[in-house]
């Protein structure tokens, strides 16, 4: 989210950060290891800069995927920022909803994806 702009804050560790199953355990406090599974996890992958360096982020379809379903591990006003922030993105036709949908459909949860995202962000 913060790659995207979408917090206004830095944000402070720990960092959440994508891994593929069956990566090695990182022993670092300062990263949030989230699995995703071997099949989904190059889904939406992109690159950004950050503080002057290129990063593997996701793109902001599958962000909005990963933000639903990890939804629980972020503060109330974050998830206001960060639900605002892709309302403002489809408004402004920032925001690819076709790939969205076809993103949704590859996780077991599409249906719940896709009722959260044309009630919370449509």
């Amino acid at each position: 989210l913060e790659a995207y702009g979408v917090v206004d804050e830095f944000v402070a560790p720990p960092y959440s950060m994508a891994f593929c199953q069956g990566s090695r355990s990182v022993k670092d406090n300062r990263v949030r290891q989230l699995f995703i599974s071997k099949n989904i996890f190059l889904l939406g992958m992109a690159k950004a800069d950050y503080d002057g360096r290129k990063i593997q982020v996701y793109d902001k379809e599958r962000l909005l995927i990963e933000f639903f379903r990890f939804r629980n591990s972020v503060s109330l006003q974050e998830y206001k920022e960060a639900i605002s922030f892709f309302r403002e993105e489809v408004e402004y036709g920032r925001f690819n909803v076709p790939k969205f949908k076809e993103y949704a459909e590859s996780f077991r949860e599409a249906s719940g994806l896709l009722k959260r995202f044309s009630t919370e962000v449509m």
